[in-house]
């Protein structure tokens, strides 16, 4: 008796040996650090770009010869790679993003697109041709967006007379109705959100953009595309505010477990910020200060990860302020990233130059 007795006293022990141990290794494993989270996001980012985003130029032509089947076999190889990897969520957006025609607008970023507008005849046979195939949809649909980007210009809307605004929600209009057919077959169809949201921010409201948001997350939670578009439409010109700018910020971030890249997001409002800062007149004597505080205010979005674009706008303003050895230092970590980049490879070799004051051997001079 006394003998099971001490047995089970020892079994007793053993497991809340097992059980404290349990409760220590738990306690002991603390949050990854915002440098940890920073590090993991800018990694993500760096995977992302090392992988090829489909041929923009064989899309196009295989659209042009209508050669649908060889199209949407790329397009669906695409889109299950991302299904398997959320590091291709980037090539997967993209694929789309070459059927655009015109002047594009995007945030801040005018994007040049073909000039030759001649692919909706050939999207619209192609839907006619397929009109279940949700990839054929949100191609056309997409078009349809630029094609309202190019009604619109790019003027500030105040110089855009108002018939070119009309055909611009017309376009709009059009696209709402494809893209929102699309993501009926097909969910978790990333592109479409992506561009729903950019147009709903001038059609609907912030609670039918919100609504967008909410139906993407729901079919696909690892998104960053679009969080990031739904961000640009917090920002104080469309329909939000730079508090709720920082609210989204802080509500994403506790969304990191599912997409380390979400992370960087919460550097938006500070972008946002430094932003409003430039376009503010000062006077002259004022000016040098006013795009060093620009700077300061970017910078501390970078204390959330690196985006290329947040890149290329910080090195604008060191041009600016001719602080050549940080525009250098900003050059060579972008090209870290995109090693290939010719124009910024053309940028270093300019600043180099004129921070040298070298007369010959300088083949192309700063633009800036």
């Amino acid at each position: 008796m006394k003998q099971n007795s001490r047995h089970s006293w020892l079994i007793i022990c053993s497991l809340m040996l097992v059980w404290n141990t349990l409760l220590t290794s738990h306690a002991e494993t603390p949050p990854p650090s915002q440098e940890a989270r920073r590090e993991a996001s800018n990694q993500a980012l760096s995977r992302t770009l090392q992988i090829a985003s489909p041929a923009g130029g064989l899309i196009l032509k295989l659209l042009r010869a209508d050669q649908f089947a060889e199209l949407d076999s790329i397009l669906a190889e695409v889109e299950s790679k991302y299904k398997e990897d959320i590091d291709y969520e980037s090539a997967y957006v993209k694929a789309y993003d070459v059927i655009i025609v015109g002047m594009q607008m995007k945030g801040f970023i005018v994007h040049k697109g073909h000039d030759k507008d001649d692919l909706l005849a050939h999207l619209d046979k192609w839907v006619k041709d397929s009109p279940t195939n949700h990839r054929a949809l949100c191609a056309r649909g997409i078009h349809k967006v630029s094609l309202g980007w190019r009604e619109r210009g790019t003027q500030p809307k105040s110089s855009t007379p108002e018939d070119q605004l009309v055909k611009m929600r017309q376009q709009f209009t059009e696209a709402l109705q494809d893209l929102r057919n699309a993501v009926k077959l097909q969910p978790g169809l990333i592109p479409a959100y992506v561009n729903l949201i950019e147009i709903s921010k001038h059609l609907e409201s912030l609670e039918e953009t919100t609504r967008w948001l909410k139906q993407a997350i729901q079919a696909d939670p690892r998104t960053y595309y679009v969080r990031e578009a739904y961000m640009r439409a917090l920002e104080p010109k469309w329909q939000g505010s730079l508090e709720k700018m920082e609210q989204f910020g802080v509500q994403v971030a506790a969304e990191v477990a599912v997409n380390p890249r979400l992370w960087v997001l919460q550097g938006e409002v500070y972008v946002q910020r430094a932003a409003l800062l430039r376009q503010q007149k000062v006077a002259s004597e004022q000016t040098d200060k006013k795009f060093e505080t620009a700077i300061e205010i970017l910078s501390q979005a970078f204390e959330y990860g690196d985006r290329l674009a947040w890149l290329e706008e910080r090195i604008n303003l060191y041009l600016i302020v001719k602080d050549y050895q940080k525009a250098l230092a900003d050059i060579d970590r972008y090209l870290i990233y995109v090693p290939g980049d010719l124009k910024m490879r053309m940028l270093k070799q300019g600043i180099e130059c004129k921070a040298s004051n070298s007369k010959s051997g300088c083949s192309q001079a700063i633009g800036r």
